[in-house]
C-alpha cells in the first residue's frame, strides 16, 4: 500500500469512528434479513448494493430472490470497505482464518464463483 493511501484509508478510518460513536437508535421502519448473494451496480454518483436470498422457488429451480437495495456514495462505499475489512481482521482473529476459494471470470468481473 502506497504511503498516500494509506493516509487516506487512516483519515477514513478515523472519520468513521468518530461517527459510529454517535448514540444509534432504531428506525421505525428498521428491517433485518439474512442475505447470501449481492449484487453491485456502480456509477459515477453510487453504488447500489442488492441484496438477496439463493433459494429454491419450490419447482426444484434456484432462484435469487432480491430482498434489499442499500445505495450510497462510493466515499461512503471505501468507508464501509475499511470498517468491514478492520471488522473481519477482528472475526478471523478470535475465530480463524474464513477461507473463501473464488473463480473470477476474467472477461466479467462480476461474475464471482465458488472455486
Amino acid at each position: 500500500m502506497t504511503e498516500e493511501i494509506k493516509t487516506i484509508v487512516e483519515s477514513i478510518a478515523d472519520k468513521t469512528q468518530e461517527i459510529t460513536s454517535l448514540p444509534q437508535v432504531r428506525g421505525e421502519n428498521y428491517l433485518s434479513i439474512y442475505s447470501n448473494s449481492v449484487n453491485l451496480i456502480l456509477s459515477p454518483w453510487d453504488i447500489r448494493m442488492i441484496f438477496g436470498e439463493l433459494r429454491d422457488n419450490g419447482n426444484q429451480q434456484m432462484v435469487i430472490e432480491n430482498r434489499a437495495s442499500i445505495v450510497m456514495s462510493p466515499q461512503h462505499a471505501k468507508a464501509f470497505l475499511v470498517v468491514l475489512t478492520n471488522h473481519m481482521k477482528s472475526y478471523e482473529a478470535q475465530h480463524g482464518t474464513i477461507s473463501v476459494k473464488l473463480k473470477i471470470d476474467e472477461d466479467n468481473p462480476d461474475a464471482i464463483e465458488t472455486a
